[in-house]
């Protein structure tokens, strides 16, 4: 995955940068690879990234705990702080607006910046269908739910000690 030279960044005409990206991520496990374009530019004290996440991730239903694939799409903007510089006053950025910062002269490490975006991008409730109803439980004289199932044996066991 490619790292972006800030020093080199700053030199360049453009001060900008385009990127499209193909990869899977080693941390992140994906069913695609992810499929990222980047804009990076250079604004002298801040770095002002743009761009798109697209890929496929199996997760696991929180209410019926089946496995269902969903697409995970992502759109970013984030502006990161360079150096211990302070803002001019023309800039329309505020110190409140810069959550993370860089070294001027640094390096941006594209794949851990496109992890963290796509564990952001993650849902927090996790549902195969909108309306899943969750466990069937079967018609038994015991419904419990299987997933306590090893809790009911140490419990077992610890009660007959």
């Amino acid at each position: 995955m490619k790292k972006v030279d800030l020093e080199r960044l700053a030199a360049s005409p453009s001060r900008q940068l385009t990127l499209e990206i193909r990869e899977y991520i080693p941390e992140f496990a994906t069913l695609t690879p992810v499929a990222a374009h980047i804009e990076v530019v250079h604004n002298g004290t801040f770095l002002d990234l743009q761009g798109t996440l697209d890929t496929i991730v199996t997760l696991l239903c929180h209410r019926c705990l089946q496995q269902f694939n969903q697409k995970l799409s992502h759109e970013i903007q984030e502006v990161i702080w360079l150096g211990e510089t302070t803002l001019a006053e023309e800039q329309e950025i505020t110190p409140e607006d810069l959550y993370e910062t860089l070294p001027s002269n640094g390096v941006l490490d594209l794949e851990d910046w496109i992890y963290q975006h796509l564990c952001l991008a993650l849902p927090t409730q996790q549902l195969c269908e909108p309306h899943c109803p969750g466990l069937a439980v079967e018609n038994t004289p015991d419904p419990t739910d299987h997933r306590w199932q090893g809790l009911a044996g140490l419990r077992d066991q610890l009660g007959n000690r």
